[in-house]
Formats: C-alpha cells, structure tokens, sequence
C-alpha cells in the first residue's frame, strides 16, 4: 500500500468499506506528494487509493480499478499498474482482499435476513 501522508490516511475507511478490520497494520511508503504516489502505483510499486482525476490514467490502463468499490464522498479507488498483477505480493494483496470483501458481502447478507 502506498500510503498517504500520516493522520490523512483513508485506507481505513476504505477497508471497512470491504469488511476488512481498519486496525490492519498498514504497511508501505509514506509518499506525501500525490503526483509521486500516483507514478508510484503506475510504476508497479504499490497500490494508492485514487480518485476520477486518474481517469486518464485508467483509460489509458496505466492504472486499473478491480473491484468497482468506491470510497463515498471522497472519491477514491483502488488502482494499480497491469505489470503489478504479475507479481507475487500483488496476487496475496488480491486473494486477501477479495476474500475479505467476500466475508463482508456473506455477513452483511445475513444481518440483512435478521432484520
């Protein structure tokens, strides 16, 4: 994960949004600039949280938005280069968090049917 700079971290959020603990140790480089952070993720070096100002960046497939979650009212994305899904941490990355998003979607569900 590529990280914001420390106490604006929105990667919390948007891991409670998936069903994910936000008190996951984060790991990853502070990267303050968001320019630098951005050529970062297109660089194969991580994953950021983006928002609609990387849609040339998507468009182009510099950068790919996998799983259509958003972070609402900021606007933010889960990107990531295509050369990064090659590499091993990426595939982990991957598996996990769509492992989690998938307990949260059952979950969900089922406190939905008790209601």
């Amino acid at each position: 994960m590529l990280l914001d700079q420390p106490g604006v971290d929105k990667w919390n959020a948007w891991l409670q949004l998936v069903g994910v603990a936000a008190n996951v140790e984060k790991s990853g480089p502070v990267i303050i600039d968001p320019n630098v952070r951005v050529q970062s993720a297109i660089d194969g070096h991580g994953f950021v949280l983006g928002n609609r100002l990387l849609q040339p960046e998507m468009e182009s497939h510099k950068l790919i938005e996998p799983f259509g979650i958003k972070l609402e009212g900021y606007g933010y994305y889960l990107v990531f280069s295509e050369s990064a899904v090659k590499k091993k941490a990426f595939k982990a990355f991957h598996q996990w968090i769509v492992q989690e998003a998938s307990h949260w979607r059952l979950d969900q569900r089922q406190e939905t049917k008790k209601r």
